[in-house]
């Protein structure tokens, strides 16, 4: 398996982005696309999304079954009703603000698998999900990355 080590780009809904600094693309289809903060090296398949260190990144662009952006969030948290929301306003490249729909886990859970979700509002919403293991010391890093990521886009 080979990673795009040079220009990573993520190019969805009629944007394209630069990839966060040591990023690059583990998969791309109709769906998504991920990237990820690692390389190949054993054990690692395009299915990869956490482990000891790792960390994706997965954006995709809203389902055509949903006509609005609300209904999305709704289904949303039709798939995780315990998760928490957080309303953001986040300046992207060029000064504009957008609107950002974040969820989370709710606390407790300490080990494990865990994503924050970011719907990202605009003239084709996109999907932006971050999945890691909660009891990585680089988490916060990884959040970072993601926020970067939205940042980067043209609104």
């Amino acid at each position: 398996m080979t990673f795009a080590e040079d220009t990573c780009q993520v190019k969805r809904g009629g944007v394209t982005v630069a990839c966060p600094g040591g990023w690059r693309i583990l998969d791309e289809n109709e769906r998504e696309v991920v990237i990820a903060n690692f390389g190949a090296g054993p054990g690692v398949t395009k299915d990869t999304r956490s482990g000891p260190g790792r960390a994706t990144i997965a954006v995709s662009t809203m389902p055509k079954q949903y006509r609005k952006f609300s209904e999305w969030i709704f289904a949303a948290h039709k798939v995780a009703p315990d998760a928490v929301e957080e309303k953001l306003e986040i300046a992207g490249k060029g000064g504009r603000k957008v609107r950002v729909i974040r969820m989370v886990p709710s606390d407790g859970a300490t080990k494990g698998p865990a994503y924050s979700s970011y719907f990202v509002e605009m003239k084709e919403p996109l999907l932006i999900e971050l999945s890691f293991r909660l009891d990585d010391p680089k988490r916060m890093e990884y959040d970072t990355s993601a926020r970067a990521l939205i940042e980067g886009l043209a609104f």
